[in-house]
């Protein structure tokens, strides 16, 4: 299969799964933070301090896991040039295989926050309802 292809289809699945579940996350959120009123209990403010938390631990762990595809890529092409006993050149930067995978699967952790996210959330609303 193309590298290229890899890249599009890993990312635009994940894409759709966070489309998906975000909404569902958001809703929730919301709701829970209209139905807290003017004095949230305990419970209602870990859950908001928890909503920030983790759009920044997701958002860091994306971007690292990013910028390490990224970096393989570069590897891969600094190896290709060795290996040929020649400077660097475009064509060593041509995506592989595995670097496109690592690329795709760079939303990986924000997909994972979410879907757990609309899990837990739908299951809380199911028990107390």
């Amino acid at each position: 299969m193309n590298p290229y292809a890899t890249l599009w289809w890993t990312s635009a699945l994940q894409t759709a799964q966070i489309g998906w579940h975000a909404p569902v996350v958001i809703g929730q959120r919301l709701l829970r933070i209209a139905a807290s009123g003017p004095q949230p209990g305990a419970a209602d403010q870990l859950e908001w301090t928890r909503l920030v938390i983790e759009k920044n631990e997701a958002a860091f762990d994306s971007a690292m896991s990013f910028w390490m595809a990224a970096l393989h890529g570069q590897q891969q092409a600094w190896q290709r040039a060795l290996r040929a006993g020649r400077i660097i050149t475009p064509e060593d930067f041509q995506l592989d295989r595995a670097t496109a995978r690592r690329l795709g699967r760079s939303l990986t952790p924000v997909t994972r926050r979410v879907k757990s996210n609309a899990r837990r959330l739908t299951r809380r609303r199911h028990r107390s309802g």
